[in-house]
């Protein structure tokens, strides 16, 4: 690698005072020039640290850069940026480095500044290097001049020197904590969890309140990314593909800033990266139902229970109250793909279990390494390693800004390492003796490697006084676990897994010492994957470790205690891999699925999920400085195919369609509609039992005036035919129904044909409005009819009905749902009409039902077919297909949730109509507010004043006299879901030919008509806005952090990127 011109960064400013950086950064006396170069400021600052060497060190010759200065004038009158267009270091795209007029090109500036001689600075140590039997330090002591000198960072910009002596040997074995830095004097606000080496971010999220915003990113991190050992012997190694390429970084349009200083104060940067931008919350979001609380119920109560009574009891609580905590809330999840337009897959034609991912290429490796182009997915490059087949892969960290995602290492099954330049055809780098068995794992600290073999052995690799790790140098060498199937590097820890056990090592302090050893017991699976996240809260910031398991469960540990916080139950099925994204937690499955939650709240709230590969999920990695290069921060994920797919790590497209959702009275004119629904389990009644009871035509005289000329009405039966017939039963399970359009046709039964026929009479006959029927359907006991104004009718399109059985494991229709959708003007509406499980503890069989009925549920796509009028239209960037991807949906039927409370105590209460202690103890109202993994947790429910529908001895109103003496419940509700809706009455009616009493409520809606033009200037707008300022603002918050991590402190990279950064 030619590196004739390329200089690594100094700190140069560590024993400077306030007063000297105060004046150099601010022009000095001289005020004529206040935007000074880069180059001046350099200079001025390397020679003011020089006299302050010499005024304040004995020995002259000790100081740390005695030639900068002398050999940077000659550089700067001698050459004018002439460079070899072969060399990465001196040109970029074939451009020279001039003019700084981008963030990336600023430090490549900065760095051709320093001679490539000098050495880089080496931290204090924390106590005096001392040697522990034959183990010396790999990096020598610091020298006088260097004595409390180091900048006040967040990051290490070098490697710290491995010292082993017996008073830290004990220190850690005492369990003193290792993370503890309140002792440690030269160095007490270096942060150990910093990780220069990917350019991580910390985290910077505030106090977490209850329920935080959608889609808020504080800070984006790739620390703590583990590799996963798969052993696969079985790998292709045929490829004769060379081509050559040269790597290419974007330059970043210039750009003033001048809101960024306000948005961060000195501390906030100092201790973690710069914030991701946060995402725009809808304003008008459902809020979440009100949570009554439980009373005390008497002691002598409880004890007089019965056993069937107090194993009601148990049942209902369902253990919502544990399930509270480590269950993900995924009521309101966005099911979009976050995928890029301009990013092709990447399909390897041999098995690939280790990949890396940089700018606009992918690498992966197996008996060749590939390189990739993103922009087209073709393999560019092929690079042998003489046959050996690789299994583990890792970025080399590097000072050099144009050096990062240039060299890779590669670890294989025979032990050996090689450096390989993805520019080059063939490795640059080879050691072969280093390891004697197969390279499981490369991992990063700060700026050194850690290779770890099968057989424990591992070996810590630090930059030389060139700044670059080499593999011709001498490793530290350290044994800790043997056969390990997850490693990663927690600050200075090494956390390694191997079935149900973690061990937490410090190789740098104890040498192979285990600091904790953790293992699982029986409820929980094999640990899978590993990843780290750093929170931050008011007082300190708080470091957690998520592991995986196969029994898709993520246990969460405090990585400073060792305390396991809690475990969250996320799936049944394995989890393959984990990666923290800001405050993100990215979980791929083995059924190829991605799930995104956020971790700040508890419970987790579930941002997306969607089908990512047909095969099980290898491993994820991230390529945060992507942004810094092809504007892009980039998630990419490996499957067992060896299909590599790259996601948008700051999830764009919903930040978008997000902030177009708050601004849509900018591009939307809205009107109000009304909407009547009437639920009835009609018990197997015929018409003609309407007809001959009082009560029930006073019964439909009173619907129909309950709301004066609705715009919609929705009729939903359940029990229209005897479900409780064996006859009828297997009847029902033999028939095959089959209808494309949206009237009854002559395969209906006589018993629905009877009740179409006689709603269209009560509808023409107790209103004053002419109405049609909008459509029409049925599923055995159910029957779903829906009137439209005829002057309405015109204005709904794209009517949609969707039937899902639930019976028998969705064999049999005797319970299910009829859901109808339909778009009014631009809104999309969905009527869901269901009869879930029965039984007074068949409380988990009902959220099944409900689970199936939202999830399950598929409408034929329109979003994805061409569909352009109707782009703003769904909701939660879902195209339609799905019930939650509309803006409005109800839901309705016969829940079949009771009150679980002895039915003396029910009876009492319904007497005194003390309808709110009855509510306490309400089956679903307990699901929707402790139970957050119960699918109808973000509707809402009116309050229902009435007394419980459910059940009555028919033709009677008395509560069932039967044997079994059922408990009265209000088995028949109505919820609605979305925003923009009213509730204007929630009532039941006294109809007694059935066991259930009808209910009835309601809504008044808003409905929105987009004017596109001004909708397509609104987005203009929004997308100029997240372009232009905020993903600006974040590429030059990284380039703060990366000034700061090459050893200059926060107020030197903020003025030195205001004055020359215009």
């Amino acid at each position: 690698m030619n590196t004739s011109n390329s200089k690594l960064l100094p700190k140069t400013t560590s024993s400077m005072n306030t007063a000297q950086v105060d004046q150099i950064t601010s022009g000095g006396d001289d005020d004529s020039k206040p935007n000074r170069s880069i180059k001046s400021i350099i200079e001025q600052l390397n020679q003011n640290n020089n006299n302050t060497d010499e005024t304040t060190n004995d020995n002259p010759t000790t100081k740390p850069y005695p030639n900068v200065i002398t050999q940077q004038q000659q550089l700067l009158q001698t050459t004018s940026l002439k460079r070899d267009s072969n060399s990465s270091d001196n040109r970029i795209n074939g451009q020279p480095l001039q003019k700084f007029k981008n963030s990336v090109n600023v430090v490549s500036a900065v760095n051709t500044l320093n001679h490539k001689r000098s050495p880089p600075p080496i931290p204090p140590s924390r106590s005096k290097p001392q040697t522990a039997g034959n183990i010396k330090p790999i990096i020598p002591p610091p020298s006088s001049t260097l004595k409390n000198t180091s900048p006040t960072l967040s990051h290490i910009p070098n490697s710290a020197p491995l010292q082993y002596s017996a008073s830290n040997y004990h220190k850690v074995l005492d369990n003193d904590n290792p993370f503890d830095d309140s002792k440690e004097t030269d160095s007490k606000d270096a942060d150990p969890f910093s990780d220069v080496n990917e350019m991580d971010n910390e985290s910077s999220a505030a106090s977490l309140s209850s329920r935080p915003r959608r889609h808020s990113h504080s800070h984006v991190t790739s620390r703590g990314i583990g590799n996963k050992l798969i052993d696969d012997t079985s790998i292709d190694t045929n490829s004769n593909s060379y081509l050559r390429f040269n790597q290419s970084i974007p330059s970043l349009p210039p750009k003033k800033y001048d809101r960024v200083l306000h948005k961060h104060n000195e501390s906030d940067l100092e201790n973690g990266p710069p914030s991701l931008p946060p995402r725009p919350q809808n304003k008008s979001a459902p809020p979440l139902p009100d949570r009554p609380r439980k009373p005390d119920r008497n002691n002598n109560k409880e004890k007089n229970k019965s056993k069937r009574e107090k194993e009601e009891s148990d049942s209902d609580s369902d253990h919502s109250a544990d399930r509270a905590s480590d269950t993900p809330d995924a009521t309101r999840v966005n099911r979009r793909p976050p995928k890029f337009d301009d990013v092709k897959d990447i399909y390897s034609k041999v098995t690939t279990r280790t990949f890396g991912i940089a700018g606009k290429f992918v690498v992966t490796s197996s008996g060749h390494t590939r390189i990739w182009l993103l922009t087209d997915g073709t393999n560019t490059r092929t690079i042998s390693h003489d046959d050996s087949k690789a299994v583990s892969l890792c970025w080399r960290p590097t000072r050099r800004v144009e050096d990062i995602g240039r060299y890779i290492w590669c670890g294989t099954q025979d032990g050996h390492l090689f450096a390989i330049d993805i520019n080059g055809e063939k490795y640059i780098e080879v050691n072969k003796k280093a390891h004697n068995s197969q390279i499981n794992f490369i991992l990063h600290h700060e700026l050194q490697l850690w290779t770890l073999d099968d057989s424990g052995k591992l070996l810590i690799w630090s930059e030389g006084e060139d700044g670059v790790i080499s593999l011709k140098s001498k490793p530290q060498s350290v044994k800790v676990s043997l056969k390990v199937n997850c490693a990663i590097v927690v600050g200075k820890h090494l956390w390694l897994s191997s079935g149900k056990m973690v061990e937490i090592f410090s190789p740098l302090e104890t040498y192979g010492s285990v600091l904790k050893k953790i293992e699982f017991g029986v409820d929980i699976g094999n640990v899978k994957c590993m990843t780290y996240m750093t929170r931050k809260n008011d007082s300190n910031d708080s470091f957690f470790v998520y592991i995986g398991h196969d029994d898709g469960k993520i246990s969460v540990w405090d990585a400073e205690t060792y305390e396991k916080k809690s475990v969250v139950t996320d799936s049944v099925y394995c989890i393959n891999s984990l990666l923290s994204v800001g405050d993100y937690l990215w979980v791929g499955f083995h059924t190829g699925m991605i799930h995104v939650y956020d971790v700040r709240s508890s419970p987790w709230i579930v941002i997306k999920e969607w089908k990512a590969h047909k095969a099980p999920i290898v491993d994820m990695q991230l390529d945060e400085t992507g942004l810094l290069r092809v504007d892009r921060l980039q998630v990419a994920s490996l499957s067992e195919e060896g299909q590599i797919i790259t996601w948008d790590g700051l999830m764009t497209e919903d930040w978008i369609d997000d902030e177009m959702v708050a601004r849509e009275r900018e591009y939307c004119d809205s009107r109000n509609v009304k909407v009547l629904i009437c639920s009835w389990n009609i018990d197997a009644s015929k018409p003609v039992d309407l007809e001959n009871s009082t009560d029930s035509r006073q019964f439909l005289k009173e619907l129909f005036k309950s709301t004066e000329s609705p715009d919609i009405i929705v009729v939903g039966f359940q029990e229209i035919i005897d479900l409780e017939s064996k006859k009828m039963t297997a009847k029902t399970m033999l028939m095959s129904k089959k209808k494309t359009d949206k009237q009854l046709n002559e395969n209906i039964t006589h018993r629905y044909k009877l009740w179409y026929d006689k709603l269209i009479e009560i509808v023409q006959q107790y209103t004053n409005q002419e109405y049609e029927v909008l459509v029409s359907d049925n599923l055995v006991g159910l029957f779903t009819c829906i009137f439209a104004k005829k002057s309405e009718k015109d204005k709904i399109r794209d009517t949609d009905v969707a039937i899902k059985k639930t019976g028998l494991k969705g064999l049999h229709g005797n319970k299910g749902s009829i859901a109808v959708r339909f778009i009014y003007d631009d809104s999309s509406i969905c009527f869901v009409n269901c009869h879930l499980a029965a039984g007074q503890t068949q409380i988990k069989e009902r959220n099944t039902d409900v689970a199936k009925i939202l999830d399950n549920t598929v409408f034929p796509s329109r979003a994805n077919n061409s569909w352009n009028d109707n782009k703003g239209v769904f909701a939660h960037g879902g195209d339609g297909s799905m019930v939650l991807d509309h803006e409005i949906v109800f839901f309705s039927g016969d829940l079949n949730y009771r009150i679980s409370l002895p039915r003396e105590e029910v009876l009492d209460a319904i007497e005194d109509k003390d309808y709110s202690l009855l509510l306490e103890y309400d089956q679903l109202r307990k699901q929707m507010n402790k139970n957050p993994g119960f699918r109808l947790r973000s509707f809402i429910e009116g309050v229902p004043n009435f007394a419980p529908t459910y059940k009555y001895d028919p033709g009677k109103n008395i509560y069932d006299t039967s044997e079994k003496k059922r408990t009265p419940s209000w088995c028949d509700r109505i919820l609605h879901f979305g925003t923009n809706i009213e509730q204007e009455h929630y009532s039941r009616y006294e109809c007694k030919i059935s066991d259930h009493r009808p209910i009835s409520g309601a809504f008044k809606i808003r409905i929105k008509t987009i004017r596109k033009s001004h909708q397509d200037k609104v987005k203009y707008k929004v997308e100029r806005t997240w372009k232009e300022e905020v993903i600006e603002d974040k590429k030059r918050e990284i380039m703060i952090k990366w000034i700061k991590s090459c050893g200059w402190n926060e107020k030197i990279a903020v003025k030195t990127l205001d004055e020359n950064y215009v």
